[in-house]
């Protein structure tokens, strides 16, 4: 299959046809959801790579990586979109216009499918360490500590990308040589079906099965969980629990109560951090599963579409995915404290910055 094709038999098309009025208004929705979702995404990156921001911990950096994948998804999507509602007359530049648009085709299903497996890698990080405590763990053989991890993750980039760009045998460029050469961005009547098959399994089945165990798992540690407390009542004699109220700290008898009160108190941290950190993780792979799995039923229920309505439903069905990355940005505002302080006093921050340059401003003036 060649990637360039000459045809003498093609049909006159006006060079200034516009895509269907459903397609129009479905285009047009992805354009408004997919810029909004990049300036969101900005935002989160922003607050992530500010200095304070490093108190969320060791999430913090899949956080950022999740992000930058989804802000380049998102641009992908919205340049591809805003080349289907602009159509230009000129041969050279629907040339150009068309090799952009086969590039950018392929980075949209790489960063799809390295965004899933981040969010997979991230999900199953959580679960082995609710699962199994540090004292428990074998850490030299330990598969999600952050170097391993790391390592994982920039191979699910280079695979996914490379999957990505194995979708090129799906499109090609016909010349149009009865028609003055024009050219058309078209896709293969009968593509060769390993790569897209392959392609589907890595960057849908495989994620949604995999986050929907690992959110039934969190779900249920969430529910089980014990949550230690504090005791600070007076009138609690015949328990087994640790006093801890300050008038039983100074009557102690020594430092061994003190000593066990303070780990405790320290446990208890150690455990809301956690839980805390699961909800999030939680919510995120929920998300994503709810988003996502229509993509899934689409592609399995392909055949059943007529090729016409299937490419409209598809789109449609990728405004989900954008919606997505909204959706993440929100939870990280609605769950995460730390994130919800960096990005009061980044507002903060640019409001002060630009009242002094208007008061600047105004000065000069008089």
């Amino acid at each position: 299959m060649s990637f360039v094709t000459f045809k003498n038999d093609c049909a006159a098309i006006s060079g200034s046809q516009k895509p269907s009025t459903e397609a129009a208004y479905i285009y047009i929705l992805l354009v408004i959801v997919s810029s909004w979702a990049v300036v969101m995404g900005i935002f989160a990156l922003v607050v992530l790579t500010r200095r304070r921001s490093i108190r969320m911990g060791s999430m913090r950096v899949n956080l950022m990586t999740l992000t930058i994948f989804e802000i380049i998804l998102n641009v992908s999507i919205f340049y591809c979109i805003l080349t289907r509602l602009t159509v230009s007359t000129d041969i050279s530049e629907r040339l150009v216009v068309a090799l952009v648009n086969i590039f950018s085709f392929c980075v949209l299903q790489g960063s799809l499918c390295t965004r899933n497996w981040i969010i997979t890698l991230i999900a199953l990080a959580r679960c082995v360490a609710i699962t199994r405590p540090v004292a428990s763990r074998l850490m030299s053989t330990h598969l999600f500590r952050p170097k391993p991890l790391g390592g994982l993750t920039v191979l699910c980039i280079l695979t996914g990308y490379i999957l990505g760009f194995s979708r090129l045998v799906e499109m090609e460029i016909t010349i149009c040589q009865n028609l003055d050469k024009r050219v058309r961005l078209t896709e293969t009547t009968d593509p060769w079906k390993f790569p897209r098959y392959t392609y589907f399994i890595f960057q849908a089945a495989l994620p949604i099965i995999i986050l929907f165990i690992s959110t039934v798992i969190m779900v249920t540690v969430l529910l089980r969980a014990r949550v230690l407390t504090i005791d600070t009542r007076e009138d609690n004699q015949g328990t087994k629990r640790i006093k801890c109220s300050p008038s039983q700290l100074r009557n102690s008898s020594g430092a061994q109560h003190t000593r066990m009160c303070a780990e405790k108190r320290v446990n208890y941290r150690r455990v809301q951090n956690q839980l805390r950190a699961t909800r999030m993780i939680t919510l995120l792979a929920a998300t994503f599963i709810i988003f996502e799995s229509p993509v899934f039923f689409c592609v399995v229920l392909e055949h059943h579409f007529e090729r016409a309505h299937f490419r409209s439903v598809t789109w449609a069905v990728k405004s989900l995915v954008v919606l997505d990355s909204c959706a993440n940005v929100i939870i990280y505002v609605l769950v995460s404290k730390r994130f919800r302080q960096e990005s009061a006093r980044l507002l903060n921050c640019f409001l002060k910055r630009s009242r002094r340059l208007r008061q600047s401003a105004s000065d000069i003036m008089y």
